[in-house]
């Protein structure tokens, strides 16, 4: 099964690494602490990015592949909205990714291949409770969400790894418009 994640994304150093729980693989396609160029998404979920010889029209200094597999160790990532991306799904074709304030993302509890991922509201409301949800999730927290719904998947991570030395921007990333569908 193939999911996506769609939004943008920060490279987090201050925490422990994570692991790659069993059955899933995870990849990403730009260097760390670069950004992922928006283009490259429809690329991604098409498949083209994984053909032999592939090289992507713009952004190449900063395109890389890199394949992490149950076990193997990597920083955890933090993901917000798509704010300010434009993207080959609607916004409203899109699996939400649900936040809550202890940390804990949810995806739902049926995923199929295919389907993108990402974090739309950033402020659900717990059943009721008053705490607004975060407008981010955790990579390692995704996972293993993912991994209770399904025994393996291949995650695709479209989106930046900047760094997260200014926590402003991750917040300005969060609360940005999205921009529509890649034509």
């Amino acid at each position: 099964m193939n999911l996506f994640l769609v939004g943008h994304g920060f490279i987090i150093r201050t925490v422990p690494t994570i692991t790659i729980p069993p059955g899933i693989t995870l990849k990403f396609y730009c260097r760390e602490d670069t950004e992922f160029d928006s283009v490259w998404e429809q690329d991604v979920t098409l498949g083209r990015a994984l053909a032999d010889g592939y090289r992507p029209t713009r952004g190449t200094g900063q395109w890389e592949i890199t394949t992490l597999v149950s076990g193997q160790e990597c920083c955890d990532h933090l993901l917000t909205r798509p704010g300010g991306m434009r993207t080959l799904k609607p916004l409203n074709e899109m699996v939400e990714i649900q936040t809550i304030v202890s940390r804990t993302s949810m995806v739902n509890d049926q995923l199929n291949n295919d389907d993108t991922l990402c974090i739309k509201g950033g402020a659900k409301q717990m059943a009721g409770g008053t705490s607004p949800g975060l407008p981010y999730a955790y990579l390692s927290d995704i996972l293993l969400s993912i991994k209770n719904v399904t025994d393996e998947a291949t995650v695709h991570w479209c989106a930046c790894r900047s760094a997260d030395t200014d926590r402003s921007d991750i917040g300005a990333q969060a609360s940005s418009a999205w921009l529509g569908v890649l034509k």
